[in-house]
């Protein structure tokens, strides 16, 4: 974010507020959608995101690329994303439940 210059990037105030807006309890919502044409801010924007979470709100973050091989093949399905979202938030404790439940379905 060092060589953020505001002029270059678009529309990415209005994302970000639009973000903050999510985060509220009372806005059902829960999905965002980032897209623009290279070099226009969207990592940044993601970044900037994740540092307010982490900062401000006290949400734990994970990044996924879906471009990273080694993360494509750990998600060939949904509890395959669960998986990895465990392992990279560092938490296993808070999916102890989860993992019961996917346990006891997955073990018949």
């Amino acid at each position: 974010m060092s060589n953020y210059t505001a002029s270059f990037f678009v529309d990415r105030e209005k994302k970000y507020l639009g973000f903050q807006k999510l985060l509220k309890p009372d806005v059902r919502q829960a999905i965002m959608v980032i897209e623009g044409q290279k070099d226009m801010g969207k990592t940044w924007l993601i970044n900037k995101m994740a540092l307010y979470c982490q900062e401000e709100v006290k949400f734990p973050v994970a990044q996924i690329d879906f471009r990273n091989p080694r993360e494509i093949h750990e998600m060939q399905d949904t509890l395959g994303l669960i998986r990895l979202l465990r392992n990279k938030l560092h938490s296993p404790d808070h999916f102890n439940h989860l993992n019961a439940v996917i346990n006891q379905f997955t073990e018949a």
